[in-house]
């Protein structure tokens, strides 16, 4: 099997995920020390094929931190480059 070279797998990948950013949410449950690591992650390198990302967790405070402080993070010659975050639900609305 010949292997294929790795601009033309790039190429293929993108292809694939091609138009995806108008459409895919991602949603993180629990932000703790591997959800905020998520979340600054996907934030950082989202921005190609994900266009919001929702957060959510048992304390509303801490919720409401990580989508200030994400929101923060932006390259300076692109404000609109990396996918919003928002808070998609809290803890009164779960227990309803």
């Amino acid at each position: 099997m010949q292997s294929v070279p790795e601009k033309e797998t790039m190429d293929a990948i993108a292809e694939l995920f091609k138009g995806f950013a108008d459409s895919t949410r991602v949603h993180i449950l629990a932000l703790g020390d591997v959800g905020s690591h998520i979340l600054i992650g996907l934030r950082l390198l989202g921005g190609d094929c994900i266009s919001q990302i929702g957060i959510c967790d048992l304390n509303e405070q801490v919720a409401a931190r990580w989508e200030f402080e994400a929101n923060q993070i932006a390259l300076p010659w692109n404000n609109d480059a990396m996918p919003e975050v928002e808070i998609v639900l809290t803890v009164t609305s779960l227990c309803l």
